[in-house]
């Protein structure tokens, strides 16, 4: 009679002070797997034939966060509008503050003038289309004047009114109110009527220019 020769198929486990035995390494695996199974995409939800309703759940979350960060967003926009709002109220101007744009009429240099010559100005006109002293002084950080001249980079500088010269004030263009040497001064601004049409005269690098006014608009 033939002996039969039987085998132990059992895994035998870590005892204390033995090593790793087989069961806890194939455990680790296992585990490692279910949690790679339920972090993967299921295949339906990337078959559009089978997953359109497993993809719309999948995309839940995604789409739940994204209005979050939507709603978060409008929050802020909503914020930064009540703000600018707000600020254009305080600076907003009257109607009577026009800007009024001149380019270099005909002169030497120029026959037939330029439009790439000349100043943007905010100032506060009367109705009778002149310069009005007392609006000026309420809102005269907003008197602001920009000379452009071809070649040259854009300055910028305030309207200032000022005492002295002929009838016993003058109007003058201050680019720094540190400095007095940079201003330039304008030949009875105050006496012109600002429509278009009309001609002013304005002192650059003590050289009188002629400006044609171009047009006259809403500053505000």
């Amino acid at each position: 009679m033939s002996a039969l020769l039987t085998v132990d198929l059992r895994i035998p486990h870590r005892r204390r002070g033995q090593g790793v035995g087989v069961a806890p390494i194939a455990s680790g695996i296992l585990n490692r797997r279910r949690r790679a199974r339920a972090n993967a995409v299921p295949r339906s939800s990337l078959d559009p034939k089978r997953g359109e309703g497993a993809a719309a759940r999948l995309g839940t979350r995604a789409i739940a966060a994204d209005q979050g960060m939507r709603r978060a967003g409008v929050l802020d926009w909503q914020h930064i509008a009540r703000s600018h709002r707000r600020n254009t109220s305080v600076m907003s101007l009257p109607h009577s503050f026009k800007r009024i744009t001149l380019h270099l009429a005909r002169d030497r240099q120029h026959p037939e003038g330029s439009s790439r010559h000349g100043y943007d100005i905010v100032a506060p006109l009367g109705a009778d289309g002149r310069i009005d002293p007392q609006a000026w002084r309420e809102r005269r950080d907003a008197c602001r004047v920009r000379r452009f001249w071809a070649g040259e980079k854009d300055e910028i500088g305030h309207l200032v009114h000022r005492a002295g010269g002929v009838g016993g004030h003058t109007w003058v263009i201050d680019y720094d109110p540190e400095r007095s040497d940079d201003d330039e001064a304008t030949y009875r601004l105050g006496d012109h009527v600002l429509q278009v049409g009309e001609y002013v005269s304005i002192a650059h690098e003590d050289e009188m220019h002629t400006f044609r006014v171009i047009s006259v608009v809403n500053a505000a």
